[in-house]
């Protein structure tokens, strides 16, 4: 047995990766940490807590960021492999060298999504959550590159985030081929036995099935509302002076009705996303695609429907 990890899910981001740590998670021949997102190899020896923007404090207490405190995640019993699940990997520069110097003979599985799709996902979910600080969609591909120069988290980079072939040329860098799993989003979603047969096989474990494939995670593509006034949903997740007071002088139960009834209220109908939008992403994406299909010789033929 061994405190190092045998595999990472390394992302990409809203691309599936809590699917496939759900049915990771189930197999006996495999270990998982009760933290799902450590995220060590983005944030070791960093401050957690971004420069600039909004962040999920529930997110950044669970970032481990200490050699000997990731080591003690990983208790697997004889017999079991050990992985973990941090999709911000695939999207940290240095994280490839990282990951390389702490275990060369990891395996890495990376798991792709249409980038426009992934992009629109990704603004949902954190439109939903009350991060994102506008309804635009457009505006907040172009704050972007302004956001990041200013050092908000990486979850705000909609459109960098799929600039996949990057990303998983610094990978290639320092793995080899066989090392290295690279999954489509689009056919996991439409054939999730063949994915799992192939996730199975590449880490060398029998394909034993003991949960559902077909059961969605994680999901924001498909946001019908999201907070009309922002700064309501951010005090509502965020530490605060205001949540304190109302803590230690309100019951619990009083205080989750009034939470329901104040996100009932601030609810706002949303857009999706136009093909405006989709052709820009596409556009400011088209070298990349490039570079990805000659680096996995993969087509990815869905992307773009």
């Amino acid at each position: 047995m061994s405190n190092n990890p045998d595999f990472l899910i390394i992302g990409a981001a809203k691309s599936g990766t809590t699917a496939i740590w759900h049915w990771l998670n189930s197999h006996p021949d495999v270990f998982l940490p009760s933290v799902k997102e450590p995220s060590f190899f983005s944030f070791q020896d960093k401050e957690v807590i971004p420069k600039k923007g909004p962040f999920d404090p529930s997110y950044s207490r669970l970032i481990t960021t200490k050699t000997s405190d990731y080591r003690a995640l990983f208790q697997p019993e004889k017999g079991q492999i050990s992985g973990e699940a941090s999709p911000i990997y695939l999207q940290t520069s240095g994280a490839a060298q990282r990951i390389y110097k702490y275990n060369p003979n990891i395996k890495l599985i990376a798991i792709l999504r249409d980038p426009a799709k992934r992009a629109f996902s990704q603004f949902s979910h954190n439109l939903r959550e009350g991060y994102e600080t506008t309804h635009s969609f457009n505006k907040a591909l172009g704050l972007e590159k302004k956001r990041r120069n200013e050092g908000w988290l990486k979850f705000f980079d909609y459109l960098e985030g799929g600039r996949y072939g990057e990303q998983l040329n610094g990978f290639y860098k320092y793995f080899n081929r066989k090392q290295i799993l690279v999954l489509e989003y689009e056919a996991l979603r439409d054939n999730p036995l063949a994915a799992y047969e192939n996730i199975c096989q590449f880490l060398g474990i029998p394909c034993a099935l003991n949960t559902s494939l077909t059961e969605k995670y994680n999901i924001s593509s498909s946001l019908k509302s999201a907070p009309r006034i922002q700064v309501l949903k951010r005090m509502s997740n965020q530490p605060n002076l205001l949540k304190t007071v109302f803590k230690s002088v309100l019951p619990k139960s009083i205080r989750e009705l009034v939470k329901t009834k104040l996100e009932a209220l601030n609810k706002k109908n949303t857009e999706q996303m136009s093909a405006v939008e989709k052709k820009r992403i596409y556009d400011e994406l088209a070298d990349d695609r490039v570079l990805l299909s000659r680096l996995t010789t993969m087509s990815f033929p869905a992307w773009g429907e």
